[in-house]
């Protein structure tokens, strides 16, 4: 039988910029087992203030309606009693799925399989088969709404889009990147970088100082300004960039993607981040990639004895995928 449940969040305000499940404490393998979420945050909006208090005070007003408080425009197309009767009706049927709707239904879950995997939104749990059990339901729930026999592929539609609607978003801020003080300034002074960040895997590292102070200069000639990148979009290219790699040396077994290699691969996978301007958004693309490596450590150069080292994916690093 269906169940509605509703929760209060920890400290009695909801914080955006934590999960659903932190914020209401429950654990993920209870969260899973409901089909949709909806937080209901006490913001200040003037109509929907107004409306609660026509509602509030209608509540003292002896026996008159609330529709008969609100403006004649305002009052419900339906009464109560109206919805009443036609959800007894349509509870009684049941909507048989159709073969396109079936496919439509693959489809959806196949999208929300990849965007929970490679996109930047932190949801509550992970999508599993559980969730396209969840857009079955759905979809036939919709059906026996519209008074239908069947499932049709525009249900699924209705369906999916409830269940990416729903509250499992994190509101997060942007990333500070710095290309002066992140972007690869030559092999040399980079890897001399690295090697002092503890993550390069051969430290035997042979650079002038001259070099590196020559790379430096020209890093800082490119670009002093600083670039705020969106914390959906960051860890989007960080999650294809981890996905690439770990492709990339499954299939042609090497121990690493080159940074020119990786980069175009993020280009193909549509990651412009700056989009009217190619050149920028592959200066910011390479400053990812160097911030992933010395600053987060999700990423690590390897050693190969070549003018471009190889890039590879820390082995301490756990991505979505590992955590299912």
């Amino acid at each position: 039988s269906p169940v509605l449940a509703a929760m209060n969040p920890v400290g009695g305000r909801y914080d955006p910029s934590k999960t659903l499940q932190r914020n209401v404490h429950i654990s993920a393998p209870l969260l899973s087992r409901f089909d949709l979420f909806f937080v209901l945050r006490d913001d200040a909006n003037e109509e929907t203030d107004r409306l609660i208090a026509k509602k509030v005070v209608s509540l003292h007003c002896g026996d008159q309606d609330f529709a008969a408080a609100l403006s004649p425009d305002e009052a419900a197309p339906f009464t109560v009693d109206q919805l009443k009767r036609y959800l007894a009706v349509v509870k009684t049927l049941k909507p048989r799925m159709t073969t396109k709707a079936a496919e439509r239904l693959a489809a959806h879950y196949n999208r929300l399989r990849q965007a929970d995997m490679l996109s930047a939104s932190r949801r509550a749990f992970r999508i599993t088969v559980r969730q396209l059990e969840s857009l079955i339901r759905l979809s036939e729930a919709i059906a026996k709404l519209l008074s239908k026999d069947n499932v049709d592929p525009e249900d699924v539609d209705l369906a999916a889009e409830l269940v990416r609607k729903s509250a499992v978003r994190v509101e997060a801020g942007g990333v500070t990147l710095e290309p002066a003080k992140y972007a690869p300034v030559g092999r040399a002074a980079l890897n001399k970088a690295l090697a002092a960040a503890g993550t390069v895997r051969t430290p035997d590292v042979e650079a002038s100082e001259s070099s590196d102070e020559d790379g430096a200069k020209r890093a800082r000639g490119e670009r002093e300004d600083v670039v705020t990148v969106s914390f959906e979009e960051y860890t989007r290219v960080t999650n294809l960039a981890v996905l690439f790699i770990k492709q990339h040396v499954s299939d042609h077994e090497e121990a690493g993607m080159t940074e020119g290699a990786l980069v175009n691969k993020l280009l193909e996978a549509g990651c412009h981040i700056v989009p009217d301007d190619p050149v920028r958004s592959l200066e910011l693309l390479r400053t990812i990639l160097a911030r992933l490596i010395t600053i987060d450590r999700v990423l690590v150069l390897v050693e190969n004895g070549e003018e471009e080292p190889l890039i590879d994916v820390h082995t301490r690093y756990v991505g979505p995928e590992d955590e299912r």
